[in-house]
């Protein structure tokens, strides 16, 4: 797993993010009608300078330095928190790609929606009021391990954000309310970035 959460962490967040349960979750607003460009017009060369893990912090610790990843327009900000008794690292992944027009990003975020299912993955779950589109689902690909995955799309730039719970013996906390919890800190993260984005010179 050390490739999806150091230096191969944006091409594999992409792939994770195309292996999605086709279950019509996350569906665009019909109230998004903008066109053109879009409003991310520069993506950031210091991704990490430009995104706060403050959503993670009170619970989980101040995490290291985050690391940064470029590939073209495409920009992956990866933070790493101090395990507990039992535990891996935590990771906080940021995925930004910064898509040439709304249309494209319209197009790319359907494609990631819309995939075959897989028995790794739950069912997508749409969330509401944030970015023009958003949906969020985990992931299991082990006992010990659970990634708990959102992605939202504003204008032309589509962001991926995921936490990888590692925890060995007793294995992640799976509960409903656990889960909600950190979804909610996902999506509170991703609101963040989408801001800060917005206004990176």
């Amino acid at each position: 797993m050390a490739g999806f959460r150091r230096g191969g962490a944006a091409a594999a967040l992409l792939v994770c993010a195309l292996l999605l349960t086709a279950c019509g979750g996350g569906s665009e607003t019909s109230a998004d009608r903008e066109t053109g460009p879009g409003r991310f017009l520069k993506p950031p060369t210091n991704l990490c300078e430009s995104v706060d893990p403050a959503p993670f912090v009170a619970e989980y610790g101040t995490p290291r330095p985050g690391e940064d990843h470029l590939e073209a327009t495409v920009r992956d900000c990866s933070f790493e928190f101090e395990g507990r008794m039992g535990s891996a690292p935590y990771f906080l992944d940021l995925f930004a790609d910064f898509r040439p027009s709304v249309e494209d990003a319209r197009s790319s975020f359907a494609r990631m929606r819309d995939k075959p299912s897989d028995d790794r993955f739950s069912a997508l779950a749409t969330v509401k009021k944030l970015g023009d589109a958003a949906f969020a689902f985990d992931e299991e690909p082990n006992d010990h391990e659970v990634r708990s995955i959102l992605v939202v799309r504003q204008s032309n730039l589509v962001v991926t954000v995921w936490w990888d719970d590692t925890v060995y013996g007793s294995g992640p906390d799976r509960s409903e309310e656990h889960r909600n919890q950190i979804r909610s800190k996902l999506a509170n993260y991703a609101a963040s970035a989408l801001t800060r984005l917005a206004t990176t010179p």
